[in-house]
């Protein structure tokens, strides 16, 4: 994709269940001192080919918040498993919120004004640096969630 030069911005969507503090450091240049060759190396080189980061950088990291499930997943004792890490929907959903820059508070048409203004409040406690955008069907002008 790096060598046809098509894109100015590309939309990477990870999976609910995706944690984002073990997606973003994909992003970064590796420095790390090691053998590209041993293959114990958590994590490999491909001669010749750029490494992400020189690339490509990691302009925004966005969580979508479901305003009708927010209070069954703040509560859920419900576990999860991507690769090796295990942990309950809510301490997900946390992460994510505190991870983000933008976070978009979606179906805010299927709860009450005050409900929604508590999520708000919530997220806002989480993460104050985070910018909260309101949607309905997931639908946000895409200028208010780049640069």
């Amino acid at each position: 994709l790096t060598e046809k030069k098509l894109f100015n911005y590309m939309l990477i969507e990870a999976s609910g269940v995706s944690e984002p503090s073990q997606i973003a450091p994909l992003f970064d240049l590796c420095d790390d001192e090691h053998d590209p060759d041993d293959p114990d190396a958590d994590h490999e080189h491909i001669e010749g080919k750029p490494q992400l980061g020189e690339v490509a950088r990691l302009d925004t990291c966005i969580t979508v918040v479901d305003s009708a499930e927010f209070y069954n997943n703040l509560a859920s004792m419900k576990t999860y498993e991507q690769g090796e890490t295990v942990g309950t929907i809510a301490e997900l959903m946390m992460e994510q919120v505190e991870f983000s820059n933008v976070v978009v508070v979606n179906k805010g048409d299927l709860v009450s004004e005050d409900q929604k203004a508590d999520i708000i409040g919530k997220i806002v406690l989480l993460n104050p640096k985070a910018k909260v955008v309101e949607s309905i069907h997931s639908k946000v002008n895409v200028m208010e969630i780049l640069n």
